[in-house]
C-alpha cells in the first residue's frame, strides 16, 4: 500500500508537515537573532583590536565612518553609530562607537583619550536593551 493508495497517511504526512513548518518557525527566529548578536559583538571586537594603544582617535574616525557609509561634513550631523564630538556636547576624553544588532542592542567599542586625543585605552562589549 502507497501513500497515494492510502488517504489517511496522506493526511498523516500533511499533518506532519504542518507541525514541523510551525515548530521550525521559532528555531529560526532564535538563530536569526542569536547570529545578529554574534555578529555585531564580532564587529565591535574586530574594530577595537584594530587600534593601538597611543594611535591618533581622527583617522579612526574616518575609518569608522567610512566603514559604516557614513561622510561627515563640518557642521552638519554625526553618525548615530558614532558618540563623541565635543562640538556636539560630548566630553573630548573619549569615544564610543556602535555596532547594531537585533532592535535596541548593540555592541560597543569604547575609546578612552590623552588630553592630546591618543588612545588611551579601549574595551568592546554588548549591550542588550
Amino acid at each position: 500500500m502507497s501513500v497515494q493508495e492510502n488517504p489517511g497517511k496522506k493526511i498523516f504526512y500533511i499533518y506532519l508537515k504542518i507541525v514541523l513548518f510551525i515548530i521550525s518557525l521559532p528555531v529560526i527566529l532564535f538563530m536569526l537573532v542569536a547570529y545578529s548578536i554574534w555578529s555585531a559583538e564580532r564587529d565591535a571586537n574586530v574594530f577595537c583590536d584594530k587600534i593601538a594603544l597611543g594611535a591618533d582617535i581622527i583617522p579612526i574616525i574616518r575609518q569608522f565612518e567610512k566603514q559604516t557609509g557614513f561622510e561627515r561634513k563640518p557642521g552638519h550631523k554625526v553618525s548615530a553609530r558614532h558618540y563623541g564630538f565635543p562640538d556636539e556636547g560630548f566630553d573630548n576624553d573619549g569615544h564610543t562607537f556602535l555596532f547594531p544588532a537585533l532592535m535596541f542592542s548593540n555592541a560597543y567599542c569604547q575609546i578612552d583619550l590623552t588630553e592630546n586625543g591618543k588612545v588611551k585605552s579601549k574595551n568592546a562589549y554588548f549591550q542588550a536593551d
